[in-house]
């Protein structure tokens, strides 16, 4: 029997191929034709492999939502401007040369945001900090605070002499203010806490007499300078070796932290038929809304390791529809637990309606350890439970004491990014 297989056959080809298969089997098409299906099924098969199991390297966009998190560039200095800060501003005291020398070059050429406050809160230049007839009346630390839990720049500082008056404790301001570095704690920031002694030359203060004056000192003096940044990085570029938080410029420093974190190994979508996974790397994953349902809540197991020190003691879930989470708001907050190394499960409930095509979130996972931070003996030697007599206006009132609280709120956080399209 002949067989002519034109479908092969091109112009001039007549030699070359209706040779070769003259009298060729009668299943010789039939082979083809399996041949070109397999094919297209194996190719089928792929697609879907790949859309369920993401390329893990291909973090473009993921990679892009986290730098812009974490290298924005807004940084803030908060000084205390109170009545009991003149004595610092003598013309040759080492903090008067400090804000000359180093706050006010890096504060012109980084175009720093500067604020003084005492009982208010006011923007402000260096010339200002330098003019000893800006300062007055009392000061109220809570505003610092809750104006940089507002802002979250990617770094701050705030300088002074951290005496709380008793009106800060009696108003409950004291509360406030710690209740506002805890929230600026729980979004990953890193806290570290600087001391310079200096010359003071000036009117000595009691708290324990109401806040009134008790006489003239001239004496050495701790001023305290406490820093915060978004990230360790930003930590690191606040404190590096022309930056003026330098260590070199202080005498003593202390870190509310231990730089632990976790390290995420593997993030899985549980509910595919809802959501695929599109990237995801140790830092932050893509998710695609495959179903374009926004209320139906977005369901991962995450696998991880952390220190064997610690454990993860809280889960939270910020959520915001900029990448900067300059504005965010906390979406859920996830049962406390003992977890150590293995796999979590986490559901992150959508709501209907979002004009957005994009939405973040963050999942700040909180880490315990059995054997709290110490805090340092230079805080205790520099701390005073008694301020009525002038000769030891060389301590600060109750310094230990502010010190133990901000170390008990503060936590180790660890970020977890998302971001989910729509």
């Amino acid at each position: 029997m002949k067989f002519d297989f034109n479908f092969f056959r091109r112009s001039g080809d007549d030699e070359l191929y209706g040779a070769q298969f003259q009298g060729a089997p009668s299943n010789s098409r039939l082979i083809v034709f399996i041949t070109v299906g397999l094919l297209v099924i194996i190719l089928l098969a792929l697609l879907l492999v790949n859309d369920n199991n993401s390329d893990s390297t291909s973090s473009d966009a993921c990679d892009k939502y986290i730098n812009t998190y974490s290298q924005e560039n807004s940084v803030v200095l908060y000084f205390d401007s109170s009545a009991s800060m003149k004595g610092y501003l003598n013309t040759s005291s080492r903090y008067r040369n400090y804000l000359s020398n180093h706050i006010s070059t890096f504060a012109v050429s980084n175009n720093i945001e500067i604020h003084m406050f005492n009982d208010n809160l006011s923007r402000s230049a260096v010339e200002d900090v330098l003019n000893a007839d800006n300062y007055r009346s009392y000061s109220y630390y809570n505003a610092p605070f809750q104006d940089i839990a507002e802002k979250m720049p990617r770094s701050f500082a705030v300088v002074g002499d951290f005496v709380l008056s008793e009106r800060e404790n009696s108003n409950g301001l004291r509360q406030n203010m710690l209740d506002a570095i805890a929230l600026i704690s729980s979004k990953g920031y890193k806290f570290r806490l600087y001391m310079m002694e200096t010359d003071f030359e000036g009117t000595a203060y009691s708290e324990m007499n109401g806040g009134g004056p008790i006489g003239q000192v001239s004496t050495n003096r701790p001023i305290f300078v406490l820093l915060g940044a978004k990230n360790i990085d930003a930590l690191n570029t606040m404190t590096s070796t022309n930056a003026p938080f330098n260590n070199t410029l202080f005498q003593n420093s202390y870190d509310f932290f231990r730089n632990v974190n976790i390290e995420v190994k593997d993030i899985q979508v549980k509910n595919q038929s809802q959501y695929r996974r599109i990237s995801e790397n140790s830092k932050c994953a893509t998710i695609q809304n495959r179903a374009n349902l926004e209320n139906k809540p977005l369901e991962l197991q995450l696998s991880y390791e952390i220190p064997p020190t610690h454990y993860i003691s809280r889960i939270q879930v910020w959520k915001s529809m900029d990448a900067s989470f300059s504005r965010s708001e906390r979406h859920n907050s996830m049962p406390d637990n003992s977890a150590r190394n293995g796999t979590y499960e986490v559901s992150i409930p959508r709501e209907a309606g979002s004009n957005y095509s994009v939405v973040y979130y963050k999942l700040n996972m909180k880490l315990e350890s059995a054997q709290p931070r110490i805090i340092s003996n230079w805080v205790r030697d520099v701390s005073t439970n008694n301020d009525t007599d002038s000769d030891d206006y060389n301590k600060v009132y109750r310094f230990e004491s502010l010190v133990s609280s901000i170390n008990r709120i503060i936590g180790e956080w660890s970020p977890y990014f998302i971001e989910v399209r729509d």
